[in-house]
């Protein structure tokens, strides 16, 4: 039960990595255009 539950953690943990990464992603996709021109 121990495995399941430290196997069930990282998976979960895993995801939530995942999401981040993934939103930070699209956050740096999305906003370099705007603060390049706020900047100029």
């Amino acid at each position: 039960m121990h495995r399941i539950s430290i196997n069930t953690i990282t998976t979960q943990v895993n995801n939530y990595s995942i999401t981040i990464i993934s939103k930070v992603s699209n956050f740096k996709i999305l906003h370099p255009v705007p603060l390049y021109l706020e900047g100029t």
